[in-house]
């Protein structure tokens, strides 16, 4: 089972072996943590996982984890804050977003060809998230009179994104 009853002590601490037969992700409050058999690490972990700090074997790989997009948020869009005038203006910043994202990862050292394979699909998901999330943080149905405008704009929409994001997909 991958769930795994960490007890700790007053001052919040614990000192514990999870033994993994083979690389895994693993979840603590928004904490995602990339374990593989070997490594060793101290963790410093709150609800707050840019405030996560890892050291030792296995860290890189976590540092990295930090950082990562989370679906809910439209990914690259971070909750819309990166919504810009238009389309072609969002396109444009999560290109460029996801570009960088892949640049990090291409640049870690002591992580596995598994992990860069697994989070290199995970940027093209991130990257496809954001535009399936666009109409929601966009206001794209502002002013649509009935659902019938709606569907319109929206079909509409996806029809002007398929050409970017279904290469994407099929990778």
């Amino acid at each position: 089972s991958r769930n795994i009853l960490l007890k700790t002590d007053s001052e919040g601490r614990f000192d514990t072996t999870i033994v993994v037969e083979k690389p895994c992700f693993y979840s603590i409050c928004r904490n995602t943590m990339y374990l593989t058999p070997g490594d060793n690490m101290e963790v410093y972990i709150t609800s707050n996982n840019q405030e996560a700090v890892f050291k030792g074997r296995g860290a890189e790989a976590n540092n990295y984890m930090k950082h990562r997009l989370f679906p809910k948020g439209g990914s690259f869009l971070e909750a819309g804050s990166n919504i810009r005038k238009d389309l072609n203006a969002t396109k444009a910043l999560v290109d460029s977003l996801a570009q960088a994202r892949q640049a990090q990862l291409d640049a870690l050292v002591n992580v596995s060809d598994e992990f860069r394979q697994l989070e290199s699909a995970r940027i093209k998901g991130d990257y496809v998230n954001s535009f399936f999330s666009y109409p929601s943080y966009a206001n794209m149905f502002f002013g649509k009179k009935n659902r019938e405008e709606m569907m319109k704009a929206y079909n509409e929409f996806m029809t002007s994104i398929l050409p970017f994001v279904k290469p994407v997909i099929k990778e």
